[in-house]
C-alpha cells in the first residue's frame, strides 16, 4: 500500500513540473538590426550598347595578274609591311622577251608607215598631173592608212607587254599586316589561281553594328533632347570579349539609309584607331554609345535590387524605421550600382544589409552605412 502511494506522489511531482515548464513565458520580439544607406543622386549619360564585329578597313586578296613561276618572297608570314613593299617576284624571263618582241614588231611597223608616207609624198604631184590613176592613188593612201594601223597595234602590244612584265613584281598595296603565303617558292601561279597571300589593314579597325528599329527610335528621342547635336556629342567606346574596356575612343563613320525590310535593322559603322593591334578582323564586340549629356538619377548598389514576378524593388526604412517595398525601373549599369529611372526620388533610406531578416511592415534597427560606387563594398557609417 506504501509503495503505491509513494508512486502516485512521484507522478503527481512529475505533471506538475511540466505544466509549471510548459507555461507561456512573455517575451517582447527583438526587431532585426539592419544597415541603410542614403540613396544620392549622380549625373548619368544616356547609354546604347550594342553587339559588334570588328572589321578591316582596307583587305585585299593578292592575286598572280599574270602566269609564271614564283622566284622570290620578300616578307615574314605575320609581318607589317609598307605600301609599296615587294612582296613577291614572278620569274620575268619569258615576259621580258614577249615585250622584246612586241618592240621589234613596233619597229617594223613603223618602219613600214615611213615607207608608205614616202609613197604617197611622191605619188600626189603624179596623180595630180595624171601620171598616177585614181585606183593607184587611192592603193597608195590606203596602204599608209594600214601601215599607220599597224603601228598603233604593235604599240599597244608593247604597252601590254610592258604592263605584263610590271605585274611579275607583286607589291602591298596599303599598309597593314600580311597573313600565310599560299604557295612555295617554285610554285606555277597564273589569274586563276588562288590568293597568293591577304593583306589587311588593322589602323583603324571598323566595327559594324545592327541598330534595331526601336533602338534607333529610342536613340533619336534621346538625342533630340540633348543640348547639341553633333556626332561629336556621343562616345563611342569598347567592351572586348574578357570584359575590358578597350583603350581608344571610336567615331561614328557610315550609317545606311534604309532599314533592312527583313530584319528590321539599320547598318551602323564606327572606326577605332587601333596602334596597338589589339582589334583584329572578326572580333565580337560591346559598343557602348554614351552622349556627353547627364540627367541627375538615383544610384542604388545591385546588391540591394531583388526581383518576384512583380519586376524589381527594393526595401526602404521610413522615418519610423519600418521596412516599405518599392517598386522600381533600373537604367543602366554603372560599375556596381544600378541607375534608376522610376521609383526613388534621392533621399530615402535605403536597405542594403539584412535584407533576409525583414519584410514589408516590421520595425527595424538602422543603421547608417556608407556604399563604394565602384566596387559595391557596403561599411558601417563609423568604419
Amino acid at each position: 500500500m506504501k509503495k503505491i502511494i509513494a508512486i502516485a506522489a512521484i507522478t503527481l511531482l512529475w505533471l506538475t513540473g511540466c505544466n509549471q515548464s510548459s507555461a507561456p513565458v512573455s517575451q517582447k520580439a527583438v526587431s532585426p538590426a539592419v544597415l541603410v544607406s542614403q540613396v544620392e543622386l549622380a549625373p548619368v549619360a544616356f547609354q546604347q550598347r550594342f553587339i559588334a564585329r570588328t572589321e578591316p578597313v582596307d583587305q585585299a586578296n593578292l592575286k598572280a595578274r599574270v602566269e609564271g613561276y614564283l622566284i622570290a618572297r620578300h616578307f615574314k608570314e605575320g609581318e607589317s609591311v609598307n605600301k609599296g613593299q615587294l612582296l613577291f617576284e614572278i620569274d620575268p624571263k619569258p615576259l621580258s622577251a614577249v615585250l622584246k618582241q612586241t618592240q621589234a614588231q613596233l619597229k617594223q611597223a613603223q618602219a613600214g608607215l615611213r615607207k608608205s608616207t614616202r609613197d604617197l609624198k611622191r605619188s600626189k604631184p603624179l596623180y595630180r598631173k595624171g601620171v598616177v590613176s585614181q585606183a593607184e592613188y587611192d592603193k597608195i593612201i590606203s596602204e599608209k592608212e594600214q601601215a599607220q594601223a599597224l603601228v598603233e597595234s604593235a604599240s599597244a602590244q608593247v604597252e601590254t607587254a610592258e604592263i605584263n612584265l610590271q605585274y611579275t613584281k607583286i607589291s602591298a598595296p596599303f599598309d597593314g599586316m600580311i597573313g600565310k603565303a599560299n604557295f612555295s617558292i617554285g610554285a606555277l601561279v597564273s589569274p586563276s589561281s588562288d590568293g597568293l597571300a591577304t593583306i589587311t589593314r588593322l589602323d583603324p579597325m571598323y566595327v559594324t553594328f545592327q541598330l534595331e528599329e526601336k533602338q534607333l527610335v529610342n536613340f533619336m528621342q534621346q538625342s533630340s533632347q540633348a543640348s547639341t547635336k553633333e556626332k561629336g556629342d556621343i562616345n563611342l567606346s569598347l567592351e572586348l570579349a574578357n570584359g575590358s574596356i578597350y583603350a581608344e575612343q571610336g567615331k561614328f563613320s557610315f550609317p545606311d539609309t534604309a532599314l533592312n525590310q527583313s530584319t528590321g535593322t539599320l547598318t551602323m559603322r564606327a572606326s577605332f584607331p587601333n596602334p596597338k593591334m589589339v582589334l583584329i578582323p572578326g572580333y565580337f564586340v560591346t559598343l557602348r554609345a554614351e552622349s556627353i549629356d547627364t540627367t541627375q538619377q538615383p544610384l542604388i548598389p545591385q546588391s540591394a535590387v531583388q526581383q518576384d514576378q512583380q519586376g524589381y524593388y527594393v526595401m526602404l526604412a521610413d522615418q519610423n524605421n519600418r521596412i516599405i517595398r518599392k517598386s522600381v525601373k533600373l537604367g543602366r549599369r554603372i560599375n556596381a550600382m544600378w541607375a534608376v529611372t522610376a521609383g526613388l526620388t534621392g533621399g530615402e533610406k535605403l536597405v542594403v544589409e539584412g535584407l533576409q531578416k525583414i519584410r514589408s511592415g516590421i520595425e527595424v534597427i538602422a543603421k547608417a552605412a556608407t556604399v563604394d560606387n565602384k566596387t559595391g563594398a557596403i561599411l558601417p557609417a563609423n568604419q
